[in-house]
This record gives C-alpha cells, sequence and structure tokens, in this order.
C-alpha cells in the first residue's frame, strides 16, 4: 500500500505544480472572480477619462456588474480599481481619483458577460472596445493537446502506468498466493479502492491548500486550477483502474511458475518502459528548446520594459481640441487664437527642466511614411538629399532624453559637445558619411521656414553599436516592444531655447502633444502657461509595467513547468534504474560474495537505456540542429543514470545478504 501511496502521492504534486505553472502561462492568473473580460483602445485622439470611467460607473450599476480594472498605485504597486463595488473589501481600490492617472487603455474584467451597451457607450468616446467571456474553462484543452509539452504531459501519464503496474507486479508472488487461496478478487477489489482513495484525498488537500494560498474559491485562477487538476485527477483514476485490470488479467491468466520465477511480466514491463524512456526523452529535448527561446524572448522583454523604471513618475497629457471653437465661416482658424496658443504652449514647454521632461519622436521621412507619399513628392525629397532609410535612422529628442539614456546605458559616450547650438546631432560613426545628409533632413523638418539653416547644427561623432532607448509609449504591443530600443540611432537633441521665430513655434505644440513630462509638476506649469484646454494626465510607463507584471507571471510558469518536467523526466529514469537494479540485485550480491566482477552484470543490464538515450540525443539533434540543447540533455541524463547506478551497487553491497534471502525492497 504505501508504495502505491506515495506513487500516486508523487505524481499528484507534480502535477498540482505542472497545472500552476500552465494556467500561469495560459494567462488565466485572474485573481478576481470575473466571468468576462473587455479590453479598451484608445485608437488615437484625446479621451475625457473622467467621462469614460463615469460611464464605466454607471454601466456597472443598471447592469448590476462588477468591473475590475488592474492599474499601478502611486507606490509603484499594482491595484485593483472595482466599478460598483458590492462590499467593503479593503483588497480593492473604490475612490476614482486614484484612477484618473491611469490610461483608459488596458483590460477590464467583469462578473458578468459584458452586455452590447457597453460597448456602444464606449465606442462613442473614439474607443475600440473587445470584449468576450473569459475561456478558462479551455485550459484543459491548452495543457493536453494543443502543443508539445502536451505529449510530455501525456508521457507523465503513461509513466505513471507503468510505475504503478511495476509496483503491484513487485507483488505478484503474493498476489499469486492469494489466487491460489481464491482472495484474490476480494484483495484486488480492495486495493482498487484504496488507490481511488488515495487519489481523492490527495486531490482534496491540494485543493484545500490553494484555495487557502488564494484566500478564496471565486476567482478565475482558483476555478481555472481546480478545474484542471480535476480533469487531470480523472485522467489518473483512469489509467489506475486500468492498470489494476491489466494487473488483474496478468495474475489470472500467467502460469505461477513464470510469475514465481519472474520472467514474461518484468521484461514486457521493461521493454514498454523503454519505448517510454526514448518517447519521453525525446519530447522533453524539444520541449526544452522550445521553452529556453521562449523563456529568452520573455526575459528580454521584461529587460525591456524594466528600463520604464527610470520614468515610472512622468506622464503624457490629453488636451481638448479647442482649435474648431476658433473657426469662422471658412474654417480658417483665427489667426490671433493661434499666436497666442502657441505662445503659451512656448512658456509651458520651457519652463520644465530638461530632466523634467523627455522628448522623443521619428523623422516624418522615415521609410513607413514617405512610401506613401506621391511619386513627384518622392522625387523632391531624394533630390535634397532627404533619403528614407536615412530618416529612419534619425531620431528627434532632448536633453532629458540623453540624460535617461546615460543613466540606463553607462558605457554610452556621448562626447561634450557645445550646447549653445539649436541642436546637437549624436551620428555613429559608421554614418559619418552622412552627416550633410543628416543636417537636410533635419532643416527641412524644422527649419524650413525660418532664418535658421543645417550649419546651425553641431555634429558630434559617437562610437557604432551603441544602443538607445526610445522611450516609446504609443503604439500596440508589439510595437512597444520592438521599437523601444535601438542600435545605432542617430538622434538630434534639439535646444528649443533658440526656437525663437514664429515659424518654429508650432514646434511647442509639437512637444507638448507628444513629449513626456514629470507627473507631480504638470498641474502647476498648465496654469502658469495658462492653458485652458487641458484634459487629464496618463502615468505612460503604468501600462507597460502591468504588461511587465504579466510576463513575469508567464515566464514564472514557463520555468516552472520546465522545471516539474524535468522532474518527472529524472523520476522516470530513477524508476527504471531502480527496477533493473532490483532485478539483478541478487545475481550482483551472489557475485559480489565469490568475489567475480560484477561491473559486466551492471552494464549489460543498463545497455538498453544507454542506447535509448543515444538514440533520442539523435532525434533531438535532427529536429532541433541545437547541439548545445542535445548535450545538456543526453548529459543531465547520463549523470542521473551513474549516480543512481552507483548508489544502487552501493545499497546491493551493503545490503546482499537480505538481498539474497529474497528482499526485494533492500534496494
Amino acid at each position: 500500500m504505501k508504495w502505491r501511496a506515495s506513487l500516486i502521492s508523487v505524481f499528484m504534486v507534480l502535477l498540482s505544480v505542472l497545472s500552476f505553472g500552465a494556467v500561469k502561462e495560459f494567462g488565466n492568473d485572474i485573481k478576481y472572480p470575473a466571468q468576462a473580460a473587455f479590453s479598451l483602445i484608445n485608437s488615437g485622439g484625446a479621451v475625457d477619462k473622467t467621462a469614460v470611467f463615469s460611464s464605466i460607473e454607471s454601466l456597472a450599476q443598471e447592469y448590476d456588474i462588477q468591473v475590475y480594472r488592474p492599474f499601478i498605485d502611486k507606490n509603484g504597486e499594482q491595484a485593483t480599481f472595482v466599478f460598483h463595488p458590492t462590499k467593503n473589501d479593503e483588497s480593492y481600490v473604490t475612490n476614482i481619483d486614484s484612477l484618473l492617472n491611469s490610461d483608459v487603455s488596458g483590460m477590464y474584467y467583469t462578473s458578468k458577460s459584458v452586455p452590447a451597451a457597453f460597448r456602444e457607450q464606449l465606442e462613442s468616446y473614439g474607443l475600440i472596445v473587445q470584449a468576450a467571456d473569459i475561456s478558462w474553462y479551455m485550459i484543459p484543452v491548452y495543457f493536453l493537446f494543443t502543443n508539445l509539452r502536451s505529449l510530455a504531459v501525456w508521457t507523465l501519464f503513461f509513466v505513471f502506468a507503468l510505475g504503478l503496474l511495476a509496483v503491484k507486479l513487485m507483488y505478484a508472488k503474493q498476489a499469486m498466493i492469494y489466487r491460489s487461496l481464491g482472495q484474490f478478487g476480494a484483495i484486488q477489489q480492495k486495493h482498487i479502492l484504496q488507490d481511488i482513495g488515495s487519489l481523492l484525498f490527495n486531490y482534496m488537500i491540494l485543493l484545500l491548500g490553494f484555495i487557502l494560498y488564494q484566500g478564496t474559491f471565486s476567482n478565475v485562477f482558483v476555478k481555472t486550477y481546480l478545474l484542471l487538476m480535476g480533469v487531470n485527477s480523472l485522467i489518473l483514476l483512469g489509467i489506475t483502474c486500468f492498470v489494476n485490470g491489466i494487473y488483474g488479467l496478468n495474475i489470472r491468466w500467467i502460469k505461477p511458475i513464470s510469475i514465481l520465477k519472474n520472467k514474461p511480466a518484468t521484461r514486457f514491463v521493461l521493454w514498454v518502459w523503454l519505448v517510454g524512456i526514448c518517447l519521453s526523452t525525446s519530447i522533453f529535448g524539444l520541449t526544452l528548446h522550445k521553452s529556453l527561446d521562449m523563456i529568452a524572448r520573455s526575459h528580454s522583454q521584461i529587460e525591456v520594459l524594466d528600463k520604464w523604471e527610470v520614468a515610472k513618475g512622468f506622464a503624457t497629457i490629453t488636451w481638448f481640441n479647442s482649435m474648431s471653437e476658433n473657426m469662422d465661416a471658412n474654417h480658417q482658424i483665427d489667426g490671433q487664437f493661434m499666436k497666442e496658443q502657441t505662445e503659451k504652449y512656448r512658456m509651458f514647454i520651457q519652463s520644465f527642466e530638461q530632466e523634467d521632461m523627455l522628448y522623443s519622436a521619428p523623422s516624418a521621412f522615415g521609410e513607413a511614411t514617405s512610401s506613401h507619399l506621391p511619386v513627384p513628392l518622392q522625387e523632391e525629397l531624394n533630390a535634397n538629399g532627404i533619403k528614407p532609410q536615412l530618416a529612419s535612422a534619425i531620431r528627434y529628442v532632448n536633453k532629458g532624453f540623453i540624460e535617461k539614456n546615460k543613466q540606463l546605458y553607462p558605457t554610452n559616450q556621448y562626447g561634450n559637445p557645445s550646447t549653445e547650438s539649436v541642436g546637437i546631432i549624436y551620428i555613429p560613426e559608421n554614418q559619418l558619411e552622412n552627416t550633410e545628409n543628416v543636417r537636410a533632413i533635419v532643416a527641412h523638418e524644422w527649419f524650413q521656414y525660418s532664418s535658421l539653416s543645417a550649419s546651425d547644427l553641431t555634429v558630434q561623432p559617437v562610437p557604432s553599436q551603441q544602443k538607445t532607448f526610445l522611450f516609446n509609449h504609443t503604439g500596440d504591443e508589439h510595437e512597444l516592444f520592438t521599437t523601444q530600443e535601438k542600435t545605432d540611432a542617430i538622434l538630434v537633441a534639439l535646444n528649443v531655447d533658440y526656437f525663437t521665430e514664429d515659424a518654429l513655434e508650432t514646434a511647442f505644440l509639437n512637444i507638448a502633444h507628444v513629449g513626456i513630462f514629470k507627473q507631480s509638476i504638470i498641474q502647476e506649469k498648465i496654469t502658469s502657461a495658462g492653458l485652458t484646454n487641458f484634459s487629464s494626465l496618463t502615468n505612460v510607463a503604468e501600462k507597460l509595467l502591468l504588461e511587465r507584471n504579466r510576463l513575469n507571471s508567464q515566464l514564472t510558469g514557463s520555468v516552472i513547468a520546465l522545471t516539474i518536467l524535468f522532474i518527472c523526466q529524472l523520476f522516470i529514469m530513477y524508476e527504471y534504474v531502480t527496477t533493473i537494479m532490483k532485478k539483478c540485485a541478487k545475481k550482483l550480491a551472489i557475485y559480489s560474495l565469490l568475489g567475480s566482477q560484477n561491473y559486466q552484470v551492471i552494464l549489460r543490464n543498463l545497455l538498453p537505456i544507454l542506447v535509448i538515450n543515444g538514440i533520442s540525443a539523435v532525434v533531438v539533434w535532427l529536429l532541433t540542429l541545437h547541439p548545445s540543447v542535445v548535450f545538456l540533455v543526453w548529459g543531465m541524463f547520463m549523470l542521473e543514470l551513474l549516480i543512481m547506478s552507483l548508489l544502487s551497487y552501493h545499497l546491493v553491497m551493503k545490503k546482499r545478504v537480505q538481498i539474497i534471502k529474497g528482499d526485494f525492497e533492500a534496494v
């Protein structure tokens, strides 16, 4: 009983941890009692956040729905705001002021399916709304059928069946005695009930522990985990009944002499086990290869998002469009209003210290935008030395941007150029031959209708292959990851103090809309400048740091899953080596007492698994063409074989007398 119960407990724990990792990796570790979710995406226009949040609150009350919104609080920790709270739960934030610095874009989780009225109302603000029920019930399909790791999970079930059969065959002689006494049927029924009881006991203990760990049984994380563990337990239950049935038929049909000599049944099990080890080792190698690629990619993305920590106190400003209120009958903007407004923006921008503002914008003549221009205009730009490929490398920034990059990349070199100029071009040494073309692009974009010229720009060569963090906070998820870092960027640090001409003042309007500013002083600066079209602030780092937290959770799940699969693989090898050593223990003990060499006996018995490991290594190499993965997997398993063989041999030598007497549990 203890061997069967131990085996069942070990596999239940392994599957429990593997399921935990799978739920996190699947993204269902949602700690709210949610049934559905919707995402909001700002399509690019100015959005009144107060109005949006008020609408969500009104809709939540109208349809009696709780809406949960994760955000980063003022302490930099992840918190949750709940619309239409039903009870005073201190784990949720209910003060709407805490949410006003957050972006409206992001995920919202609801306690019921999202009504159509939510979509219609929120789309009226120019937001893109995507809503769906949370498919937490699909996690067993994902876990068991959708990827390479699923094969490893089924291999684990296969090994459980072999392990349980091997344990039961250890008691075959005892079962044969019960058979001769006519009691085998009753004993087998008792053993089946014991195995089922052990499964249910482990299931209840694991679930109770997980519910206590979460502090609730109603959130999506708990429901998903309970479902997955329930499915896994049912599979183990089916395997347990099947193995007991096979074992019963084996005892009833095999001749007693075969059982007493421990021959056909054991040989069959060992060969099936070898096939299982070959499959599981190959699958583990392929899973390891893919998992390492995914882990490396996630780690790289997390490293990129971590850099936003240096700007977590910065925010973008949403401005109301006040132009339409100052148009005449011909839709022309009032000139006096425009002049006054640009002057206010100039005062606003120049009131910030350089370290309190970050400006980062690509050239308007890059390949992505120039390709959509009419052909004659493209030819004209090219004739003026404006090359789209070169323009794609240009980034317009301010001094604060350069200082933040010095902080992020301490080894970067920016020289000591004179700051008494309209701008500094930091150009990589491998682009120096294009200096005049860069000057032409900058002059065309910024100085075209002013007295400033390209010669007013200072050129500062910098080492090639320097990385630059772009502080890009716009675009979809793919853009946020792929356009955050750039190697060999041509940085143009503009000095707006020199933008004194009327033709240049529109630059201040652009910087106010694109730049990000130190959040704690924005309101004061807006008031001082006399700007009245301020709408709201959005902490730019929040959305990206939330994404970092999500990636961290998925990365943790992947590492847990990979670790458990590795432990399972070690357990498979352990069970096989233990069975082999039990099989040849008596022969080893006798050889030792007679003073004969017994290393050949061990090598001969372990030769099949050595060959199987070699075959698996070849399979993994052919499918991945990645020698390091092959050597890693093959080396780890060969090391385990060596250690297990030496430990088992030492145990045989220590207890050889008991083994010769027939004590098979001594090894």
